[in-house]
């Protein structure tokens, strides 16, 4: 048994989110094949918070085979994504997946998934105030840090264990590696 918060998963498989694949039917699949934790594709918090129909859509889950419901959410902004882990909450999501590992310019630009890695402070901001507004554990992933001069997943696991991050996954390359070359 894997805890996290008060949910106790049955076993350590858990499910990559992958943009494109982490939908419902997948991770009902995943689930069925004895996945304990699936998380949907990163969602991102702005679309949460701004209704938008598209984003709303990633929100969808299957209560009966999604146990927990784990919704990763992707944003620069404490405010707004403690807004849109309220909504999430609502939607039936039971843990809330922060993006902190996505390394694409679309998604680093706007201070949204490892360009949190720059910045661990906001990082915490943003897991303190999820935790306050919905009570819900709170999880993220990261990568081991910027690039070859700034791996600091050590300093970013600290600001996040103070914030009470409940689980952490460490993406074993850094921003600058993307999806290449060799992971550490």
């Amino acid at each position: 048994m894997l805890p996290i918060g008060h949910y106790q998963l049955k076993n350590r498989f858990i499910l990559a989110p992958m943009a494109g694949v982490s939908e419902m039917p997948f991770r009902v699949i995943a689930f069925k094949m004895g996945a304990a934790l699936c998380p949907t594709e990163l969602v991102s918090a702005q679309g949460v918070f701004r209704v938008n129909t598209r984003s709303l859509r990633y929100l969808r889950s299957d209560p009966k085979v999604e146990q927990p419901f784990c919704l990763q959410l992707f944003g620069g902004e404490p405010e707004i994504m403690a807004q849109a882990a309220v909504s999430a909450q609502r939607f039936g999501a039971q843990i809330i997946d922060i993006n902190m590992g996505c390394p694409v310019k679309k998604v680093t630009k706007s201070g949204a998934g490892s360009a949190l890695l720059c910045d661990p402070l906001r990082a915490g901001q943003i897991v303190q105030q999820i935790r306050n507004a919905t009570k819900l554990p709170v999880t993220a992933k990261i990568r081991l840090g910027w690039d070859a001069q700034n791996r600091n997943f050590l300093e970013m696991a600290d600001a996040l264990g103070a914030a009470g991050i409940a689980a952490l996954a460490v993406h074993g390359r850094t921003r600058a590696q993307g999806y290449s070359g060799q992971a550490d």
